[in-house]
């Protein structure tokens, strides 16, 4: 008797990290496309930290909040294993 059975498309996806709409967004708030190295997106971090840091641009009212957006973004694809 042969069993024919599907592939765990469940396990498949959780190699494919960057198919997630999550880090799709995370990838795209640092300029990025999937799929993209750890070493891009440590990169793009780097030069956009510096870039909106707040103390870069103290005038700047949005300043804070970019700055802010740019490294919740890195924190979440680090914690996923992608810088």
């Amino acid at each position: 008797m042969v069993v024919k059975t599907k592939p765990n498309l469940n396990r498949t996806r959780h190699l494919i990290p960057w198919e997630d709409a999550a880090v799709q967004r995370h990838l795209a708030t640092l300029g990025l496309k999937p799929p993209a190295s750890a070493e891009a997106v440590k990169r793009a971090f780097r030069a956009l930290a510096l870039k909106y840091h707040p103390d870069k641009r103290p005038d700047d009212e949005n300043g804070s909040t970019d700055f802010q957006r740019i490294k919740d973004a890195y924190d979440a694809l680090a914690a996923a294993g992608m810088a």
